[in-house]
């Protein structure tokens, strides 16, 4: 089987095992009846119609008798499946959300930064004014000093 079974199907199956008797059912590898092991006055669910068969007729039958308890507990794991998997689809997409905004907010902040001027761009602009500051107090070779560290900066030198 490649396509999932369908709500619809998996319906039909849980309607077939609701309106069988009830179970769970044994076998005395010709005949299907009611309870957990043969009785002589256990209730009469069917017939194999292959007891005479080698041991095809007591495997046949054994899988009978079990699928009365095996399909309904095969279609409540289906249901506990489909509905861990759904839940993780909710997570994932939730975390797909999560990753967008923090891909959003990450994309914002690097194009604020390259908005700002660099390092030695500010060092560059800052050196006239620093200049003419410390000429007012008799010192010299400030601003070439800046403009040594920008040239440092865009060369990827930091001092």
């Amino acid at each position: 089987m490649t396509e999932p079974l369908s709500p619809e199907y998996l319906a039909e199956i849980a309607a077939r095992a609701e309106a069988a008797t009830a179970g769970p059912w044994c076998t005395d590898g010709a005949e299907i009846y009611q309870g957990d092991e043969y009785a002589w006055d256990a209730f009469w669910v069917g017939e194999t119609c292959r007891a005479d068969e080698a041991d095809g007729g007591t495997v046949d039958a054994a899988f009978i008798a079990h699928a009365r308890t095996d399909v309904p507990a095969l279609l409540a794991e289906v249901e506990r499946l489909r509905a861990a998997l759904s839940s993780a689809a909710d997570a994932i997409a939730e975390q797909d959300d999560e990753t967008a905004d923090w891909s959003a907010k990450n994309a914002a902040l690097r194009a604020e930064l390259a908005a700002r001027p660099t390092r030695a761009e500010v060092l560059r602009q800052a050196a006239p004014e620093m200049d003419a500051i410390a000429h007012e107090y008799g010192v010299f070779g400030v601003g070439s000093r800046l403009r040594q560290l920008a040239d440092d900066a865009e060369a990827g030198e930091p001092r």
